[in-house]
């Protein structure tokens, strides 16, 4: 899951996201276009208990890893308030290489 917790400075409030206009907009300064979430998916909550709400969205985990190459990245969404306010936010996360492990498997014993 490429899950997203959005918060909202005091004043305004995660229920008046508008789903539809939040995208990830750039990886570093790297401009990305049309990633938008998944709109089968959101919920508010309180992710960090803060005691504040945030809306939870999810992206397309598989589109997300084929944008990032390992190592720090910042980034960056974009989405508006129903009343039209235009809201930018950022984080960096730490993207590491999956290491594949070999997996065995073990044959039944023969019953006798």
């Amino acid at each position: 899951m490429g899950d997203v917790h959005i918060t909202m400075p005091d004043g305004y409030d995660v229920n008046n996201i508008g789903l539809t206009s939040i995208y990830l907009i750039k990886i570093n300064n790297d401009q990305v276009v049309n990633f938008s979430i998944d709109p089968t998916f959101s919920d508010v909550g309180d992710w960090d208990e803060d005691l504040v709400p945030d809306l939870t969205v999810r992206f397309d985990l598989q589109a997300l890893i084929e944008l990032l190459a390992p190592g720090d990245k910042t980034l960056t969404i974009k989405g508006n308030l129903t009343t039209g306010e235009l809201f930018l936010g950022s984080d960096t996360i730490r993207v590491i290489e999956a290491r594949r492990m070999p997996f065995r498997v073990k044959a039944p014993s023969k019953s006798a």
